[in-house]
């Protein structure tokens, strides 16, 4: 097993490793992207990625009020049938520092982050669910502005 500081630098890695791999991907609008830090252009929507021991999510997280969560999930939902099936729809969750969010996510399990040649499965996932949420929002972002 590995000791703190070898989890640490091997989470810092892939997300290096990520980083470059994606990196030269351009976004659906033709401009260079962050991927690991994707920006929605609106505060209270932002896409996260995590890996943990033996799994991995990307998750699209609205937080703001009660009343603009409520809004901008209701719009989210209204958009379902075009996420593929396996995402999960949570209107109301807590994150990590006891705060209310909504929460769409897709996770993919059995694969650790601390095995290296699980890397190839964790980044094509990743690599698929960013881009899909790329083309998502380059069509359908102004609708979402409207409402905040």
């Amino acid at each position: 097993m590995f000791n703190e500081h070898q989890t640490s630098g091997m989470r810092n890695r892939f997300w290096i490793v990520l980083g470059q791999y994606l990196a030269p991907i351009p976004s659906v609008s033709g401009q260079k992207v962050n991927w690991i830090n994707y920006k929605t252009g609106i505060k209270e929507i932002r896409l996260k990625m995590d890996a943990l021991k033996q799994a991995a999510f990307v998750a699209i997280e609205i937080k703001g009020s009660d009343e603009q969560r409520s809004v901008l999930y209701a719009m989210f939902e209204s958009f379902k049938s075009a996420f593929p099936e396996q995402y999960v729809w949570e209107e109301e969750v807590q994150d990590e520092r006891g705060g209310l969010l909504s929460r769409i996510s897709v996770e993919m399990q059995g694969y650790s982050i601390y095995k290296e040649e699980h890397w190839p499965h964790l980044i094509s996932f990743f690599k698929s669910q960013v881009i899909f949420f790329d083309r998502f929002w380059a069509e359908n972002k102004e609708i979402f502005e409207m409402a905040v």
